[in-house]
């Protein structure tokens, strides 16, 4: 419901009071969207300010990121090269410095009855002394093994525990022998 005003003034001074009124309305409007104006214009330049610098900082970072990882990749590499090259010296050093094992290793494998498997096998190069360990069905397979050991012109000096024979099926068995210096 609307306030009837009264004005008791001649209608001249009434219409410049109403006049007067609009132009106060219209100039206060006037300053609130100038001063909205300008709040919204202060605000998006200080997001400007703030997103720029942000870009700015994250750009850096980003160039530092860009420059480590290159000098991390650089140096894995490089460490990779010459892991790999030390590698290589080893095998070239050991291949010139150890003994041909593919003949005593091929006439073990040649002897080796086939229910009979080895699960461990060291070679001393120095006292050329085998100690080998393995698994068998019977323990006939294991003498067997222990016969083609002693029959054979690569090997010599072997020695045979008696707990190799304590089961008649599913035997461990361990022997340790020596390589012969001069082997054909």
């Amino acid at each position: 419901m609307v306030k009837k005003r009264i004005n008791l003034l001649p209608p001249g001074d009434q219409n410049q009071n109403r006049f007067s009124d609009i132009n106060f309305q219209i100039v206060r409007l006037g300053s609130i969207v100038t001063a909205t104006v300008l709040i919204l214009i202060l605000g998006l330049f200080v997001a400007q300010l703030f997103f720029e610098n942000t870009l700015s900082q994250t750009e850096v970072e980003i160039e530092i990121n860009k420059q480590i990882l290159a000098h991390y990749q650089k140096a894995g590499l490089e460490n990779e090269i010459l892991e790999l090259n030390e590698t290589m010296s080893n095998f070239n050093s050991l291949l010139s410095s150890q003994p041909k094992w593919s003949p005593y290793l091929i006439e073990l494998a040649r002897i080796l009855p086939t229910d009979v498997s080895i699960d461990s096998l060291k070679i001393n190069a120095a006292t050329r002394k085998v100690e080998a360990a393995g698994t068998s069905l019977t323990r006939d397979s294991v003498l067997q093994l222990r016969e083609n050991i002693l029959r054979s012109r690569y090997f010599e000096n072997i020695n045979f525990p008696l707990v190799n024979l304590e089961k008649p099926n599913n035997v461990s068995w361990k022997f340790r022998f020596y390589l012969k210096a001069h082997a054909p």
